[in-house]
This record gives structure tokens, sequence and C-alpha cells, in this order.
């Protein structure tokens, strides 16, 4: 889970009202998936300017 992965979930968690990411057992000990769960669609945020 690199700095990509973060920022993806709080992207997602901005749009969502909920959002719960598990790592399933693998069949590959090097194995990096990941699933993202993301219930009660809110509405796209415009990204934020600094």
């Amino acid at each position: 889970e690199g700095d990509m992965y973060r920022d993806f979930l709080e992207n997602v968690k901005k749009s969502f009202l909920s959002v719960k990411a598990h790592n399933p057992k693998a069949s590959r000990s090097t194995s990096s998936e990941i699933y993202v769960v993301a219930k009660g669609f809110i509405g796209r945020q415009p990204p934020a300017f600094i």
C-alpha cells in the first residue's frame, strides 16, 4: 500500500458515505490484491486547490 493507494482511498471517501478496504487471503504471498467497497454515493467533490 503506497502513497497512490492512500490518495485513492481518501478521494473515494470524499464521494461515499462508507468506504472499507479489505486484503483477502491470497494464494501467493507476494499478491497485493485489495478490494475497496464504497456505499452511499454522495456525489463527486471538486479537487482541492492549494
